[in-house]
């Protein structure tokens, strides 16, 4: 609904539409040759203003003046010093428009705060002034760097050199990545595993004091001693002693006698491990010596948990590495058992010793033959094998030259 009055806001034709004007009670103090004059401001926007001429004084388009613009803001007053030039004069010379030349970046916030507060019909406080004052309103520039200005040679150089590395380094990076996760998900690695070969195991038969023979390079031969033991003769009898009917001399004679034997090798051997010292009591039972043939050819044991045993066939070729020794070696799967809990494998040619633990029973042990023969001096040594990757090549390989062994073969 109309009511008639004017509205405070007058706005411009299309063309030149770029700010509204509003009507802000204020004065404009224009400088000219013969002194300062002052007239009333009609209205404000942030890109000019208008005023009323209540002089005699005379405007020419395009003339450039400075002023100060003063607004009343309970209880201050603001002066705002600026320079306009005149774009047009009403024909009676009464109503003058201008527009602002340079203004500067605190200048613009003081007129948004005042023109945006009487559009929005809220009263300009002389704590909004300050504040719009106080704040960086605008953005910085970017800073661009002349087209003109280019590399020179040595810069040129050196920037190339870092692309060429930062490149390489990724690339690197992400081959490092898909050979990671192509080894999560296609290689399987055994859980233990070390250089073995069939052994002997040479117990205490008694109770006593151990005394070791075995020469300093730990060869011995079939028969040879290995060394000697001594237990008290009342420990050897003491399970009988009661049905002997010896009287308290002979006891007494028989504490201080001591029974002597001796351990010999049953093979032509290589001590491959000695568990007791010379001069040490041993109980009955408590192993002294584990003994290698001296023919024994080394081979890997391995052990991989029973989900792995679909990837274990008999004659499929797995790589493994030696601990300490670069490169890796390939042998061909030759047994797959079941891995009993720790003591269950405590016959004296076991081998197995070492990987076996607490009540380990959902493993496998596997027997791998390596191509090329191993050194002796290797058993024992700790083992890392792999199933997958370029195991799959070495054995498709083999499974071809296998093939091609047999049907090249006379009948």
């Amino acid at each position: 609904m109309d009511d008639g009055s004017s509205p405070n806001v007058v706005h411009e034709a299309e063309a030149q539409r770029q700010h509204p004007r509003v009507r802000v009670p204020g004065l404009v103090h224009v400088a000219q040759s013969a002194g300062e004059h002052r007239y009333a401001l009609q209205d404000l926007s942030a890109g000019g203003l208008s005023f009323v001429v209540s002089d005699k004084a005379r405007f020419a388009t395009n003339d450039v003046y400075r002023a100060r613009l003063s607004f009343t803001i309970a209880p201050v007053a603001f002066v705002l010093p600026v320079s306009f030039q005149i774009r047009n004069v009403s024909a009676d010379g009464k109503r003058v428009g201008a527009m602002f030349q340079n203004l500067g970046a605190r200048e613009i916030a003081v007129l948004r705060q005042v023109i945006g507060g009487t559009l929005a019909g809220e009263l300009v406080a002389t704590g909004d002034v300050i504040t719009a004052l106080s704040r960086d309103n605008f953005t910085k520039a970017r800073q661009t760097q002349p087209a003109s200005s280019s590399l020179s040679g040595k810069a040129r150089a050196r920037a190339l050199t870092m692309t060429v590395a930062m490149f390489a380094l990724g690339l690197l990076a992400f081959f490092y990545a898909i050979g990671k996760l192509y080894a999560m998900a296609f290689v399987t690695r055994a859980s233990a595993a070390k250089i073995a070969a069939p052994s002997y195991s040479v117990v205490m038969p008694r109770d006593g004091t151990f005394f070791s023979l075995v020469p300093p390079d730990g060869i011995v031969k079939k028969g040879q001693p290995l060394g000697s033991f001594q237990a008290a003769m009342l420990d050897v009898v003491q399970t009988d002693i009661g049905s002997l009917h010896l009287s308290p001399e002979q006891l007494s004679q028989l504490m201080g006698d001591q029974l002597k034997g001796t351990l010999s090798s049953p093979c032509d051997c290589k001590v491959q491990q000695q568990f007791s010292a010379d001069g040490q009591y041993a109980n009955r039972g408590q192993p002294l010596f584990e003994l290698v043939p001296a023919d024994a050819r080394p081979y890997v044991l391995a052990r991989f948990r029973f989900d792995n045993i679909d990837d274990l066939p008999i004659g499929k070729t797995v790589a493994f590495t030696i601990s300490g020794e670069g490169g890796e070696r390939y042998g061909k799967v030759k047994d797959v058992r079941l891995l009993s809990a720790a003591g269950a494998e405590s016959s004296t040619s076991s081998d197995a010793r070492g990987l076996n633990n607490q009540g380990s029973v959902a493993d496998v042990i596997v027997t791998i033959e390596p191509i090329r023969a191993l050194d002796p001096s290797l058993i024992d040594r700790p083992v890392e094998v792999q199933l997958g990757g370029q195991t799959l090549i070495w054995s498709k390989l083999s499974h071809l030259g296998d093939r091609l062994a047999r049907e090249v073969q006379p009948a």
